[in-house]
């Protein structure tokens, strides 16, 4: 996507401040969604006609409002913990949310008793206006995150991810699904789901998931000569990566790991691998920054295996919200 942001040399506020407010307004007009990628700082000031300086100072700055996150090794992106609304409004709002809790927890309901119910009187609530509402369900969190990833573009679309278990652990997987308008789900698990929640089948639908173009490119220029190392952070991703890597020219010493909570074992599997691949790079999980932290600070290539939703998925799902938006739009008068 092209950043449309222009300097005005005629006025007197600082250029890496024109910057700032322009990226800010972009974030909140959600043109820029978290985990969008920003242009490398050299890149963007010949873009904006800047010194790269003025791009530095920015993005310190951004950085330190948790504006935007800067990753080492791999770039600099759209922070997902970002916060730009009104700090008392906030307080308010969160004053609010602890009172509730509160006095839950003195009814005797469990967290997750909490999580669950409160999340189904949004779901309801938000079926009263004019969104699609969308999950998406895998055994992975690694091909969830794909999913928002991929479809953040779709406007008047709110998207959860649940991973297979919760489902599976539900006391009643309907009542947990029922809320969304489209579960959204792979070819593996989309008889499990229609036989888990078997009303809800016509809201289920498969889409077909595949390596990115740009991560079958770098697997293919690996040398020959090279020790891969694969970290995954659960076997069924570990799975899909080694069938991927079975099907290239990879030297047959490529070894796996999941991934561990213990760094002194990270390092040792990495210290004598060339190139590591990763799952893709979640902003939002601790351990996806800890792990890409660790094998750049130990001068590793790293390769990050990124899913996409294939074309041909892609189009069917955008035809479903645009018909489900369009239900609504056509039903409004009646809410």
């Amino acid at each position: 996507m092209e950043l449309n942001i222009q300097i005005d040399e005629s006025v007197q506020t600082p250029k890496f401040r024109q910057i700032i407010a322009a990226i800010v307004m972009l974030v909140k007009d959600g043109t820029l969604h978290p985990g969008y990628k920003l242009p490398p700082e050299r890149e963007f000031a010949s873009k904006l006609g800047v010194s790269r300086g003025t791009i530095k100072k920015a993005f310190e700055e951004l950085e330190k409002n948790n504006i935007i996150r800067s990753i080492h090794g791999s770039g600099t992106y759209i922070s997902m913990g970002q916060d730009i609304i009104d700090s008392n409004r906030k307080k308010i709002a969160l004053d609010k949310i602890k009172h509730l809790l509160e006095e839950l927890e003195m009814l005797g309901f469990s967290h997750r008793e909490m999580r669950a119910h409160i999340n189904i009187i949004i779901k309801e609530r938000e079926k009263n206006v004019r969104h699609a509402n969308i999950v998406a369900v895998d055994c992975s969190y690694e091909a969830l995150y794909t999913f928002p990833q991929q479809l953040s573009y779709i406007k008047h679309a709110h998207l959860d991810q649940l991973l297979l278990d919760d489902v599976r652990d539900s006391a009643n997987p309907q009542s947990l699904l029922a809320p969304y308008d489209l579960i959204l789900t792979t070819s593996t698990h989309y008889s499990e789901l229609c036989i888990l929640a078997p009303t809800l089948s016509d809201n289920i639908l498969q889409a077909a998931l595949s390596p990115d173009r740009q991560t079958i490119i770098e697997i293919a220029q690996i040398s020959d000569a090279s020790k891969v190392g694969v970290i995954s952070f659960s076997e069924r991703f570990a799975r899909i990566i080694s069938n991927t890597l079975s099907m290239s020219t990879l030297p047959s010493h490529c070894e796996l790991m999941l991934y561990k909570h213990n760094e002194d074992a990270i390092v040792d599997f990495i210290k004598d691998k060339d190139v590591i691949i990763l799952p893709p790079l979640d902003l939002d999980n601790a351990n996806s920054l800890k792990l890409n932290d660790l094998v750049v600070a130990n001068n590793k290539d790293v390769i990050f295996f990124n899913y996409q939703i294939e074309r041909g998925s892609l189009i069917y799902i955008e035809e479903r919200i645009s018909t489900i938006l369009q239900g609504k739009q056509q039903g409004g008068s009646h809410l």
